[in-house]
């Protein structure tokens, strides 16, 4: 510790909280920044706590630590901060670009939303999400693929491949409403008032 703590500040201290999807790389054009130090779960990376995957994706990261661990002799430093950052890369950054690129998508969403426009994007993952929020209600294959997507029990392209699924989404894209029906304003809170002056 102490060589660390003898070392030159370069900035302010980044905090990584937040409800966007945020990463810290220690390897930068195959080279390692620093070595005998590595970025596990919430300190690589952050994604929006709304997914709740924050635990799920930590202890993803940490089994690859221990098979990168396993693999690798813990004597040369660089190596293992180069087979971490490859891996890490490899098996956790899709799932955190998604997530991100969701975000994006969404934020543009509620921002066409405001305007009275319909978003359109050309994006798979995004139209699957999209038919899933309101296809699931129709379809309990559909929602049993959207909740073991979300919950990282397996990986989209897993998901979508049972039989028929795919098709099934199809059909339900067509004409699907983006949102699940609900109340209105008004219903909404002639329901909160008739059950806070029932209450």
């Amino acid at each position: 510790m102490a060589p660390w703590a003898k070392g030159e500040q370069v900035g302010a201290a980044v905090a990584m909280g937040d409800v966007r999807s945020m990463r810290r790389q220690l390897v930068c054009a195959g080279r390692p920044l620093v070595t005998g130090l590595v970025a596990l779960g919430d300190a690589w990376a952050t994604t929006n706590p709304q997914f709740g995957l924050g635990m799920t994706a930590g202890i993803l990261h940490a089994g690859l630590l221990r098979d990168v661990l396993r693999e690798t002799d813990v004597r040369d430093p660089v190596e293992l901060a180069l087979r971490f950052a490859a891996g890490t890369e490899r098996q956790l950054e899709p799932l955190r670009a998604g997530l991100a690129r969701w975000d994006t998508y969404r934020w543009a969403e509620i921002d066409a939303d405001i305007r009275g426009e319909v978003h359109h994007r050309d994006d798979e993952g995004w139209i699957q999400h999209v038919v899933g929020r309101t296809g699931g209600l129709q379809d309990a294959a559909v929602m049993r693929a959207m909740g073991e997507i979300g919950f990282l029990l397996v990986d989209p392209a897993t998901a979508m491949s049972k039989p028929g699924l795919t098709a099934r989404f199809t059909e339900l894209a067509t004409g699907a409403p983006r949102y699940a029906e609900g109340p209105d304003r008004a219903e909404l809170l002639a329901a909160v008032g008739g059950s806070a002056a029932s209450s």
